[in-house]
């Protein structure tokens, strides 16, 4: 078998790391160039990409965040603000024989392993994807994992048949008090909505407009996703979220 290289991607590949993203089953938008791209520009974050190669062909990879803690610790992590889901990717083997897959698979992420910690990193934390089902390489070598549980809803069935009594009632008092929810694309609205979230903890929001700007111009170019916001029959905005892919993003007024 081939040995794996790893190594930091040019700007120049990234067209092919979004490929990577596209055609792996674990890929999510937040793994993608232009996502965390938004990130580096806007908020001058520290972020690379780690390839790893067979035979010069783009097999698997990592996106990383790199934070410096007060000027002593290095701390390295996939995950960031409003990035929930990212983390390691494989181009999963074509072959036949399960053996050999796992085999293939494990090449790979041994292979990123022991590059990460090779780079001075005084800790890693690395968040899988949903679908991500084998992470041995790393459990296997003394890494801590916890699994994070999630929910499946089917909009095929009867909903109302698979959501809580709580819920019920909530749907119930918002169509009472005549709210209407609409599919609407505005940054200002969901920024004003967020803001009001951290001011009720007296807390600072930890992102500026400019990056929830770039995101929205991101998910519109890219169709990626859809923001919606319920109203007053006043026209006043209580509540929003917006969708990407899978992952909702909700901010209520009081």
């Amino acid at each position: 078998m081939n040995e794996i290289e790893v190594r930091e991607l040019m700007p120049s590949e990234f067209r092919e790391w979004d490929l990577l993203v596209e055609k792996t089953q674990p890929g999510t938008p937040f793994h993608t160039s232009d996502w965390l791209e938004i990130y580096r520009n806007v908020l001058l974050r520290d972020i690379r990409i780690y390839g790893c190669f067979r035979n010069d062909e783009l097999v698997g990879g990592c996106p990383i965040f790199v934070k410096s803690l007060k000027g002593i610790l290095k701390v390295a992590s996939s995950i960031c603000s409003m990035t929930d889901y990212c983390g390691p990717l494989i181009n999963e083997s074509s072959s036949s024989k399960t053996s050999k897959r796992v085999q293939e698979n494990h090449e790979i992420l041994n292979a990123l392993r022991e590059f990460l910690c090779t780079q001075g990193f005084d800790s890693i934390h690395l968040k899988f994807s949903p679908g991500f089902e084998d992470i041995r390489p790393f459990t296997w070598n003394g890494w801590d994992s916890k699994v994070h549980y999630t929910h499946y809803l089917d909009l095929k069935e009867n909903v109302d048949n698979n959501i809580s009594r709580t819920i019920r009632k909530d749907l119930k008092s918002a169509a009472e008090a005549g709210l209407e929810t609409r599919i609407w694309s505005d940054p200002e609205t969901y920024y004003g909505l967020l803001s009001k979230v951290y001011e009720r903890q007296d807390q600072k929001i930890p992102l500026p407009r400019s990056f929830f700007e770039k995101v929205f111009d991101l998910i519109r170019k890219k169709d990626i996703g859809y923001m919606l916001v319920s109203e007053t029959p006043e026209g006043e905005a209580v509540a929003a979220v917006f969708s990407l892919l899978s992952v909702l993003y909700l901010f209520f007024s009081d």
